[in-house]
């Protein structure tokens, strides 16, 4: 992706220009964090933004179909 995404190949070293190797792979989340305070990084998630629509109440007493189907 990012070699698509930004013109970069992730197999070579940008000042060597020499291979690079998979060393390891972190997947969990608390793992990353760890890692990204470990090495100096913003390690907390940005605060989440508000929902883009305003959820709608659905009134269901409309449909008898629904009702059937609840029971």
């Amino acid at each position: 992706m990012l070699a698509k995404t930004f013109k970069i190949d992730v197999t070579k070293c940008q000042a060597c220009q020499g291979d690079l190797r998979k060393v390891g792979a972190v997947v969990d989340g608390g793992e990353v964090q760890r890692y990204l305070k470990h090495v100096g990084l913003d390690h907390a998630a940005p605060p989440r933004g508000p929902p883009r629509f305003k959820q709608t109440k659905l009134d269901f007493s409309e449909w008898p179909e629904y009702e059937r189907l609840a029971d």
